[in-house]
């Protein structure tokens, strides 16, 4: 039922019916902020992230294709782009590793805070370079703290899929820390 209700709702969305866009949104923000706020446990982040998601789901009304549900899908949009969000924000404030790791408090020496600076720049580079899932995935657990459960449950996806991905970031950022450490 809901989801032939969806079915035509993408259909009327997809021929520009604004009656459609907004009973999308009706239907589905309250859920969809729910989401967004769950992982950014800030009102104001969570309530741009949706407002992202709505707004690109009436810019793509002609080409959408969903294989999913349309809640899934928003869900989904909403996940990812509260990660970016809080991505682009901790990475403009220069954040991102204090939050795990704040070596430079116990460094004593110049040469030793700008060691810390120059693997801090790595591990960045590292963490930017895994494909999203696997950023998305390492993200939650190492800055958010989820668990894979609870990743799982954001991401829709299995737990053993959380697991794949952070062995395989963990190995892509093993990598990268062993080629600073042969070039240093």
């Amino acid at each position: 039922m809901q989801r032939d209700l969806e079915k035509k709702w993408i259909k009327d969305l997809s021929q520009n019916s604004e009656k459609a866009y907004e009973v999308i949104f009706k239907a589905y923000y309250k859920s969809v902020y729910a989401s967004a706020l769950r992982i950014t446990k800030d009102a104001n982040i969570a309530n741009d992230a949706c407002q992202e998601v709505f707004l690109e789901l009436w810019k793509n009304r002609s080409k959408i294709k969903i294989s999913t549900s349309l809640k899934a899908y928003l869900h989904r949009g909403a996940v990812n782009r509260s990660l970016n969000i809080i991505k682009s924000r901790n990475r403009h404030a220069g954040q991102n590793l204090e939050k795990v790791i704040e070596p430079t408090s116990k460094a004593s020496t110049p040469e030793q805070v700008t060691e810390y600076k120059e693997l801090e720049e790595e591990i960045k580079k590292g963490i930017d370079q895994l494909p999203t899932r696997c950023r998305q995935v390492f993200v939650l657990s190492r800055y958010e703290g989820k668990s894979y459960k609870e990743i799982a449950a954001l991401m829709s996806i299995s737990v053993k899929t959380v697991e794949n991905q952070m062995l395989k970031a963990l190995k892509t950022l093993r990598r990268v820390l062993k080629k600073y450490k042969e070039n240093s």
